[in-house]
């Protein structure tokens, strides 16, 4: 009777064994899913803002032109400046897919490199100067000598960097300054975006 009844207690306590481990896995599988759910989310959330600005970037220039009764030269000039705004758009575009495909291939994560600061404020100011234009909005840039380098993942400074800018300009007044301040703290490196706008 006895012999009975321990086999049955190790049945049932490889049987408990079982489950705890299928409940642990249930509860990793949801972990998983939520993070992964949280990262498309987030890469939806990016790539929507991304997407936007070039485009309506496009569409001032276009409906200037429209207003404005153009010829020669200065029609030649508008529909440069569109072309160069489209170029812009589509490099933009790219980089944000490129970056989007990756990060869904391998979850939300970093490619962490040497990255030099300058290059990328540059890049980012590059694709939304055309907003700065259109309001006659300032850029101004204070940054120590020589321009530092940061370790980080390019695409997501890049991604930073363009955001703080467009929704600097965006909230400014017509004829403003946006003035972006980098300071070295020790091994850290701060970006300070500041504007004269009515503030988010």
């Amino acid at each position: 009777m006895n012999l009975a009844l321990e086999e049955r207690n190790k049945m049932i306590s490889k049987k408990n064994v079982r489950l705890d481990d299928q409940t642990k896995a249930l509860i990793e599988n949801q972990r998983l899913l939520k993070k992964s759910n949280a990262d498309k989310d987030k890469l939806l959330t990016l790539i929507s803002h991304d997407l936007r600005s070039p485009v309506a970037q496009v569409k001032s220039i276009a409906e200037l032109v429209l207003k404005v009764a153009l010829e020669g030269e200065e029609l030649k000039a508008f529909f440069e400046r569109i072309n160069e705004s489209t170029d812009k758009s589509l490099a933009n575009l790219t980089e944000v897919l490129v970056w989007a495909r990756s990060q869904m291939d391998k979850g939300m994560s970093s490619s962490l490199d040497i990255v030099d600061v300058k290059s990328s404020l540059e890049s980012a100011y590059q694709i939304v100067s055309s907003d700065y234009e259109a309001k006659d909005v300032k850029f101004q840039c204070k940054c120590p000598d020589p321009w530092p380098k940061v370790y980080c993942d390019e695409s997501h400074l890049g991604i930073i960097l363009r955001n703080l800018l467009s929704n600097a300009v965006k909230f400014s007044h017509r004829g403003s300054e946006v003035h972006v301040r980098i300071r070295m703290a020790g091994a850290w490196v701060h970006f300070m975006v500041e504007d004269r706008g009515v503030g988010v």
